[in-house]
């Protein structure tokens, strides 16, 4: 498993909360993909919830030091939150993670 969009929404979601996913493909569209995934499922504060333990989770198993430049971001957490939502709000449904980031390449950089 090297880079996770070979992966489906449930198996990127069962690798990020057992906290199997290899450290590389936890990258940027992976932090987008999982916010798909929670903003999808449920609502937006029960999603935030999810999004933030599981940041947290995943970085204490990689031992990711907490520190301005790394680790969980409690702002842009909260801030990619609510534009993966919007995104869902004005342009969704969409049939998986790989469709919304298509949708949404700005979200990407």
């Amino acid at each position: 498993m090297s880079t996770n969009e070979l992966l489906t929404d449930v198996e990127l979601q069962a690798a990020f909360e057992s906290c199997t996913l290899p450290r590389a493909a936890w990258n940027h569209r992976a932090h987008v993909r999982m916010a798909f995934v929670y903003a999808s499922r449920q609502p937006p504060a029960s999603a935030l919830a999810q999004m933030r333990q599981g940041i947290q989770a995943y970085n204490a198993s990689q031992q990711v030091p907490e520190a301005l430049d790394r680790g969980y971001h409690e702002t842009m957490t909260v801030a990619f939150m609510r534009l993966v939502h919007d995104g869902l709000t004005r342009n969704g449904p969409f049939p998986d993670s790989e469709s919304f980031c298509d949708r949404h390449p700005e979200l990407l950089d």
